[in-house]
């Protein structure tokens, strides 16, 4: 089975680490021939932030757009499609709007994955209706990445052909542990310090307004904690300002977050809408504790006191007692429960083989 995989880069995201994690997943199957298409150059380092993590068995094209979405882009997918006649066509990220391919190439079935919850998935209000005609056709599978994404999906459109295949990651490989151990032992100043990391880039969607707004208070009353923010954007946000408060630590976008999970005492997500973020997932396949506001998929994935903690709303004072909550009960939720729930249902070996049964069994309809 040939698929084409196509995302608009490998930057720092969680779509971009998943159609990464999918792709190796399928190639696997060495009845499969897996190709990773990018749109935008990628000669820029943040463009291929993922590309060495591809396996051998993958293989990759980019087609240097200097934009996502262009005529240039839209001329190239389609040329490329032509070019491989891929049994698949999997695309992510807003690249619906280049499936223009579909009317006209009828060969290979097309599969779209929302990443968010249906109505945050469009920069653009015309893209709302570009997709209902290819969804309201059957020009392409929707498919969505939690139940609360497939609620949204009906509530956006009113249509009920969407198929919902719970996000997966594959578990982060450590690789600089004990370096990362003792650089997050300097960040203490006292030695029952509990570690807490935040792994997302600045964005209005994670809500770091909340969290930084929690983390002061904590700090303030003299509460032993540390606070780690992996990710970029926020050396021009308003949040920098917290680099000079010895509980926060800005470091950055990091490749080893598998690293600084495995080193930390808790993952904290403040997002105030999610699909299911990966960066969870990476957290709980590593036994790190998560604590999260209840938005999007979280709720699907962490049941709270058991293999996590789930604030009751987006409230500060509910999401400051939610982290007081696990300071004091941190005993209750034990790593291996943590570990194992993410196995259970969310390891992208999981994932990628319902993608994969699915994809066959459109193929065989051809």
């Amino acid at each position: 089975m040939r698929i084409l995989e196509i995302v608009y880069s490998l930057s720092s995201g969680g779509a971009e680490r998943f159609v990464v994690d999918l792709s190796n997943e399928l190639s696997k199957d060495t009845s499969n021939e897996v190709t990773l298409a990018t749109i935008v150059d990628d000669s820029l380092p943040n463009n291929r932030l993922y590309f060495n993590e591809l396996l051998p068995s993958v293989k990759y094209k980019c087609l240097m757009c200097k934009h996502g979405l262009s005529v240039e882009s839209l001329l190239k997918t389609n040329k490329l499609i032509r070019q491989l006649a891929p049994d698949i066509v999997h695309m992510h990220c807003n690249t619906s709007l280049l499936y223009i391919p579909c009317l006209t190439y009828r060969k290979a079935k097309y599969v779209y994955t929302f990443h968010n919850v249906v109505n945050k998935c469009y920069k653009f209000k015309f893209q709302k209706y570009i997709n209902y005609f290819y969804l309201r056709n059957n020009l392409f599978q929707p498919i969505t990445i939690s139940d609360l994404c497939q609620q949204s999906y009906y509530d956006f459109y009113h249509l009920s052909n969407a198929i919902c295949i719970n996000n997966g990651r594959s578990k982060p490989v450590t690789y600089q542990i004990d370096e990362i151990k003792r650089q997050i032992e300097s960040f203490k100043r006292n030695v029952d310090d509990l570690i807490f990391v935040h792994v997302a880039r600045c964005s209005p969607q994670k809500n770091q307004d909340l969290l930084f707004e929690v983390f002061k208070r904590l700090s303030d009353e003299g509460h032993h904690v540390q606070l780690l923010i992996i990710g970029d954007g926020y050396k021009d946000s308003p949040f920098y300002k917290f680099a000079a408060n010895p509980s926060f630590h800005f470091l950055g976008v990091k490749q080893n977050v598998g690293d600084y999970l495995s080193a930390s005492d808790f993952f904290i997500l403040s997002s105030s809408y999610e699909g299911l973020p990966l960066s969870l997932l990476e957290a709980m396949s590593m036994g790190c504790i998560p604590i999260s506001t209840p938005v999007g998929g979280v709720p699907d994935v962490i049941k709270d006191g058991e293999n996590g903690f789930l604030s009751k709303s987006l409230s500060p004072d509910d999401f400051y007692d939610t982290v007081c909550r696990a300071i004091s009960e941190r005993d209750t939720v034990m790593p291996d429960r943590v570990a194992k729930s993410y196995e259970e249902k969310f390891s992208m070996k999981k994932c990628a083989s319902q993608y994969e049964a699915l994809f066959r069994h459109m193929s065989k309809n051809n």
